[in-house]
């Protein structure tokens, strides 16, 4: 089959076969129609698609194997909820583990990248770190705990930049986690700070009270936050 002309004529040919040959195949053992049938669905396996999910992402991978075995051991209806189930249960573990980041400046340049890939420039005082998931309550929990382990590895912290280049929404959940994350910052004389938040999603934010009580700057820019935030180094004094 090249063209979907194929499936017009095979649609003819069963239709045909329904109607002028059906008694010719009423005494055919049920094992020689199995056979056919498993002929027929053997073609629909993509293993090369389960081989590539199975390097790059075993997540759906599992879920390809939990809908396979679900068709075969409790029918078709059944296995293909068992995959969605756990195809749901594979996304909601994702998002409940966001990827946090600490980032640096690469050179004197404007960009940011991660420390763990990048050779960058960071500072004892000042702590970037990129969120690349939105924030909801189902991972509001797992993103503070991240953020209060990078900043009891810098003793000298008194600045943390919160960057939200990715993040499309921030649910209530997580707002009141930022506020009360701030509060307990300040106990330890630690300003914490946004940048790059997305204009719509500023809209959502402005008259809530996470804005009215945020106590720390909202930059425009990483660069304008890390220029800002980070030590000045004092000019050479030369005796003439």
């Amino acid at each position: 089959a090249k063209t979907p002309l194929a499936g017009v004529c095979s649609a003819l040919v069963m239709a045909l076969v329904l109607l002028l040959l059906s008694s010719w195949f009423y005494y055919l053992p049920l094992a020689v129609l199995g056979a056919g049938v498993i002929v027929a669905v053997s073609l629909l396996l993509d293993l090369k698609t389960f081989k590539i999910a199975w390097r790059h992402d075993k997540s759906e991978a599992y879920a390809y194997l939990a809908t396979l075995l679900g068709v075969l051991l409790a029918g078709l209806q059944l296995g293909l909820l068992f995959g969605l189930f756990v195809s749901l249960a594979a996304l909601i573990w994702r998002s409940h583990q966001p990827h946090v980041a600490v980032v640096g400046q690469v050179g004197h340049s404007e960009h940011f990248r991660n420390v763990q890939r990048h050779q960058v420039t960071t500072w004892p005082n000042l702590l970037l770190l990129r969120i690349d998931e939105n924030l909801f309550f189902g991972n509001s929990e797992s993103i503070a705990n991240r953020i209060w382990l990078e900043v009891n590895q810098q003793p000298k912290l008194t600045d943390v930049v919160l960057i939200f280049s990715a993040v499309n929404h921030i649910d209530l959940s997580s707002q009141l986690m930022l506020e009360n994350l701030q509060q307990q910052l300040a106990r330890r004389d630690i300003r914490i700070h946004f940048a790059e938040i997305k204009g719509f999603v500023m809209d959502t934010l402005v008259n809530t009270p996470l804005l009215a009580h945020w106590q720390g700057q909202i930059f425009e820019t990483t660069e304008q936050a890390a220029n800002t935030l980070k030590p000045t180094v004092p000019e050479l004094e030369y005796n003439l």
